[in-house]
């Protein structure tokens, strides 16, 4: 769930629902010394209790534009992270996702549902093949509880990693170039679903061609540690090419014109559903 959270400092324009110390509760991402300081407003966003920009700018038009006409990044690190390992891997994700896994190959990344036995939707989300024995997946929302009742009798090790990466899109058309300068020709060979190891001037990272945008543009997932290297690293190389911050009304736009479904907006969990007034989900 996304939704917004106005901080104390912004005029008092507290939503009904939050507080201050909400706020305070809330977890911050790796990247957020960074998005602090360049918050023209107080804005921000609550999404899997985490802090994030909803915008940076007053008028966040120039942000959305971004995504179209130059380039754009996300900080998407509140994804809920998982590692799946063991040598029963791949048929557990056969019965948890909707994708045909047998059909995912290592440095591929499919996109999936997941459903309860009548066929309701849970989450949604992305996996990515490492190796036999080893997938990567993310979700919109905290849904380890579901991962682990449904491998009950599977030889496989669930680990939850949300908090060990930060993750930063840069999504838009001058995105490939941009990358192309920290990271090599290398990057213009990722097909889209695609994904590989890089470095950047020896910082390790991970880059997905995937996104919430429609347009180019890919996914950099560096350790939690090292988060301000990489920010630094990609706005200085990336004020040649427009790159621009932008927070999550942005991307909600951009998402909406891709026809990206999200949770608790374009539907319910299942988990939920019922609890909360509605009768089923999708």
């Amino acid at each position: 769930m996304i939704d917004i959270v106005s901080s104390s400092e912004n005029k008092g324009r507290l939503s009904p629902s939050r507080s201050p110390e909400t706020m305070q509760r809330l977890k911050t991402t790796p990247f957020h010394e960074r998005a602090s300081a360049l918050m023209q407003g107080a804005e921000w966003r609550r999404w899997g209790g985490y802090q994030v920009a909803s915008c940076y700018e007053m008028i966040p038009d120039r942000e959305y534009y971004a995504v179209r006409a130059s380039a754009a990044m996300f900080d998407v690190s509140a994804l809920a992270k998982y590692t799946i390992k063991g040598n029963q891997a791949r048929p557990y994700l056969q019965k948890l996702l909707t994708r045909n896994i047998e059909k995912l190959v290592p440095g591929k990344v499919f996109y999936s549902p997941w459903c309860d036995s009548r066929g309701k939707v849970i989450d949604d989300g992305t996996v990515a093949c490492f190796s036999e024995e080893h997938f990567q997946m993310t979700a919109a929302e905290q849904g380890e509880a579901w991962l682990r009742k449904v491998a009950q009798g599977f030889d496989v090790e669930i680990e939850n990693i949300s908090d060990n990466f930060g993750v930063l899109a840069i999504q838009g058309p001058t995105s490939r170039a941009l990358l192309q300068e920290l990271v090599g020709e290398r990057i213009s060979d990722l097909g889209f679903s695609e994904a590989a190891h890089f470095e950047v001037d020896g910082l390790p990272v991970w880059i997905s061609r995937t996104g919430y945008t429609g347009d180019l543009g890919y996914e950099v997932w560096v350790a939690s540690d090292r988060g301000l290297e990489l920010w630094d690293k990609l706005v200085a190389v990336g004020a040649g090419y427009a790159l621009t911050p932008a927070g999550i009304w942005a991307l909600d736009v951009a998402r909406i014109e891709a026809g990206l479904i999200m949770l608790d907006v374009d539907y319910l969990s299942a988990l939920r559903a019922e609890t909360i007034g509605q009768t089923s989900s999708p």
